[in-house]
């Protein structure tokens, strides 16, 4: 989505079309075929029982010896996510010398059944944001008040006998 949203927007925002499109394709094929890459041993690893945020496996274990060649997979993966990163930047910063951008407006979508009114409550972002702060509360009120409002009983608060 950001690519689509920066290949859009930058020839707008610089008045130039690009030179090729060509690698432009090129960043968008390397970047989706690095996430495939990248992610795929992590998913099938994780149902082979690998935990996740682990630096290092001690890939001598007979047990888990055949988790280092996907290991090395995803990270073949990860470098060609970051050829497909680099391209990004590379073309964003050279890719739009081309002729002058003539039609510069912001283009929207067309509802194919367009709503004849609109709510003023779904016009707005305020009936969002009343919701969004309730859901926060129901989420968060307990465990913030716990942490900084409700006394925990005596009973339930743990003495740590550090010994001597």
């Amino acid at each position: 989505m950001y690519f689509a949203i920066a290949y859009e927007f930058w020839p707008k925002l610089l008045g130039r079309k690009p030179l090729s499109l060509r690698p432009i394709r090129w960043q968008l094929w390397l970047w989706f075929v690095g996430m495939v890459v990248t992610t795929f041993p992590w998913h099938f690893l994780g149902l082979e029982g690998q935990p996740r945020r682990v630096a290092t496996f001690d890939y001598a274990n007979p047990a888990i010896a055949f988790w280092q060649p996907w290991t090395i997979v995803s990270m073949v993966g990860g470098f060609i996510l970051l050829a497909g990163g680099l391209l990004f930047v590379w073309n964003l910063a050279t890719l739009y010398q081309g002729a002058p951008e003539t039609d510069r407006q912001l283009h929207y979508a067309v509802a194919v059944n367009p709503p004849e009114r609109v709510p003023g409550a779904l016009n707005g972002f305020a009936l969002c944001n009343w919701v969004i702060l309730f859901l926060m509360v129901m989420a968060y009120g307990y465990p913030l008040a716990q942490f900084f409002i409700i006394k925990a009983p005596p009973a339930l608060v743990h003495r740590v006998d550090l010994g001597g």
